[in-house]
């Protein structure tokens, strides 16, 4: 059953804007890129995000409230923007840093917004900022310890990984059983 509901999830929010991100329809709230590199290593192995591997691209964004921290993970063309709003689930506004202004939009993308401070923003820019500037306790840092809300965003748009997502885990898993019981058969 709950499988069932996961696969029910995932499929929902293909379309939909999940009800807690919500608030990022703000038209007056614009996040700001901070920093960008490579998912390292220490967060890959201390968080296990079945969807990212080690030297991944991501991209961190705030607005200027400070109020939460967005972390683009996956390369994709918002890793260009210096400014982007959200428009809808799939498309965002982007803002380069020559004042020009396009539409980008997307096919395959997910987003899991927290209503509190998470972990994984708090290393990803310690490392995102070591990797940038060669050394840490920097002010983004510190600004990232002030936010009460953590977003994470995934664009599979460009991933040729072949990872799996929940519907799909299930059909594999089916799959791989009746090839196995027909082989247990046999003998």
């Amino acid at each position: 059953m709950r499988i069932l509901r996961e696969a029910n999830t995932y499929k929902k929010q293909e379309f939909e804007l999940p009800e807690r991100c919500k608030y990022l329809k703000d038209p007056k709230e614009m996040l700001h890129q901070k920093c960008k590199g490579k998912f390292p290593l220490v967060a890959y192995t201390k968080f296990r995000d079945t969807f990212m591997k080690q030297d991944d691209r991501m991209a961190l964004y705030m607005p200027d409230s400070l109020k939460y921290v967005m972390v683009a993970l996956k390369e994709s063309e918002l890793h260009n923007c210096e400014s982007i709003q959200l428009v809808e689930l799939k498309e965002y506004v982007c803002y380069d840093m020559n004042g020009g202004k396009r539409i980008i939009k997307f096919e395959k993308v997910r987003m899991y917004c927290f209503p509190f401070h998470i972990q994984i923003t708090d290393d990803l820019t310690h490392e995102c900022v070591l990797e940038r500037d060669g050394h840490q306790d920097s002010q983004l840092e510190k600004d990232m310890l002030r936010t009460t809300a953590g977003i994470i965003h995934y664009i599979f748009d460009n991933d040729e990984t072949g990872r799996l997502m929940p519907n799909q885990r299930v059909v594999f898993v089916l799959t791989a059983l009746l090839v196995f019981a027909n082989s247990t058969r046999k003998l």
